[in-house]
């Protein structure tokens, strides 16, 4: 026992004796996660400022009279241009194409006489609208020109019958309900499975491999195996100090994501949403990443071990690092409302399902369990392949 705590002392002075290491390890990260937030919420700001403020090219031929004044009373500001031919309609649609128009409403010949003759038309007449989905610019004109033949379309109606009364059946009051806690916590829950097990992944590797392949290539770990030292104890030290190292680097990550998270929301509707955790809901979370740190040290390290050097080591750990990452991508983007029980078994994706579940306060004690027994299954597993490692000559000594 007094070997482990040793080699702990060692580690752990090791890591943090170095500014270098503090600096990349602990600040750094944190740092580069506000700022990500902060300027991901600036230029999505930015974005939809400089749609709102754009003025859209709108194209349209045939149109009744008084249509333009019509789109002013709206407040619709655009710059509405007024085709002669038939034949300059495909070039406007070349033009919406390339992003140098918005909009192009062909209207049929004599709209407003066929709408006038509606009892004497075999069939309504048509307006033709051409837009760029693809565009951000044609969407929102095309949302807000949608609003206002809408509207013309019930000004004509009003018009025809009347009265407005006769096109109302029904009204309709509405009032947006939402748990504000629930709600951030699903946010949040979308955001941290992405964010903090990519940190916490990239911390631990940096930590790991230097600890395992990079002492093997350096020689160092072979002069500490001929030490009386067991080699169970050795490896056990090694990985409960990068647990611990990794640990507190979680917590920071954690408490930043927490703190950063209205800079996400910018000015968005959830940007008065409260954060509020309970203490179960703290003590849950601190206690999966406690275990997902554990999962990681121990892949890391069983792959470093592996290793005969940094570089192959790195190849061995990228692509269960390109994994972590694809898993907090669909996370992010959107999951599952509500997964089944064995979703939670899955390695990795189940801990992102469980991170979202306590933040939202929708994960049950038996969801919640089977998580944390399969993550530390899992991690107790590959800890037993790190042991057989250390003890197998061929693998330490690059024989």
């Amino acid at each position: 026992m007094s070997d482990i705590k040793y080699l702990i002392q060692k580690e752990l002075k090791r890591v943090f004796s170095d500014r270098k290491l503090i600096f990349s390890l602990f600040i750094l990260p944190a740092v580069l996660m506000m700022g990500i937030m902060t300027l991901s919420s600036q230029l999505s700001m930015k974005k939809e400022n400089d749609i709102n403020e754009h003025i859209p090219e709108v194209y349209v031929i045939n149109e009744p009279n008084g249509f333009e004044e019509f789109v002013r009373e709206q407040g619709i500001n655009a710059n509405i241009k007024r085709l002669q031919s038939d034949a300059e309609v495909e070039g406007v649609k070349l033009k919406i194409i390339e992003g140098d128009a918005e909009l192009l409403y062909v209207f049929e010949r004599g709209f407003l006489e066929r709408v006038d003759n509606y009892q004497k038309e075999a069939k309504k007449p048509i307006i033709e609208e051409y837009y760029n989905p693809s565009k951000d610019y044609s969407v929102k004109a095309q949302a807000n020109f949608s609003a206002i033949l809408m509207q013309l379309e019930h000004s004509i109606l009003v018009k025809r019958l009347g009265s407005e009364e006769v096109l109302t059946a029904f009204t309709i009051s509405t009032t947006p309900i939402l748990n504000e806690e629930k709600a951030t916590g699903e946010l949040l829950g979308q955001l941290i499975p992405y964010f903090v097990s990519v940190l916490i992944f990239a911390g631990a590797m940096g930590l790991a491999i230097d600890a395992f392949a990079g002492e093997k290539e350096r020689g160092t770990l072979a002069s500490m195996l001929l030490t009386p030292m067991k080699r169970r104890d050795m490896a056990l030290g090694k990985i409960i100090s990068l647990i611990l190292l990794s640990g507190v680097s979680a917590t920071i990550y954690i408490v930043v994501m927490i703190i950063g998270a209205p800079l996400m929301f910018g000015e968005s509707e959830f940007s008065g949403l409260s954060i509020s955790m309970s203490f179960a809901q703290v003590v849950g979370l601190i206690v999966l990443l406690l275990s997902m740190v554990f999962l990681y040290v121990a892949i890391i390290s069983l792959a470093s071990i592996l290793a005969k050097n940094v570089r192959t080591a790195s190849s061995y750990i990228s692509p269960i690092y390109i994994l972590i990452i694809v898993i907090g991508l669909i996370s992010m983007l959107g999951g599952i409302d509500k997964p089944s029980l064995w979703m939670y078994l899955i390695p990795f994706y189940g801990n992102s399902l469980c991170i979202t579940g306590i933040m939202s306060n929708s994960i049950s004690i038996l969801e919640y369990g089977c998580n944390l027994a399969e993550t530390i299954l899992f991690s107790i597993l590959l800890l037993a392949g790190v042991a057989k490692a250390f003890d197998s000559e061929k693998i330490m000594f690059n024989a």
